[in-house]
């Protein structure tokens, strides 16, 4: 897998996005954090763009399938699904998350 954009929480997470339209969340914590990530599958292209809220429950990914992903980080399992928000009429390139947590932008 080649990584396009990283992301760190309190230097207990990461966050990786693919050009295969994956993003995984790796255990920065763990004594080898590249055993088991948790791969989070949906996007049809490759991934962007990643980013996180400031209090670590949301994931945003941003690809050039025109969508954007919201990832709840505080779920059972993270990877069954998240919330998409279509509407671009090109790729998503860039994204943030407020530091309120309010408004991805």
């Amino acid at each position: 897998m080649t990584t396009r954009p990283a992301c760190f929480l309190k230097h207990r997470v990461g966050w990786t996005g693919g050009f295969d339209s994956t993003a995984r969340l790796w255990n920065l914590a763990a004594v080898d954090p590249s055993v088991d990530p948790v791969v989070l599958l949906g996007h049809a292209d490759c991934i962007q763009s990643v980013g996180f809220s400031s209090d670590g429950r949301w994931m945003a990914t941003g690809s050039l399938d025109k969508t954007a992903r919201l990832w709840d980080l505080q779920a059972d399992d993270p990877a069954e699904g998240s919330i998409v928000l279509r509407g671009h009429a090109g790729p998503i390139n860039a994204l943030a998350i407020s530091p309120d947590a309010h408004w991805l932008v």
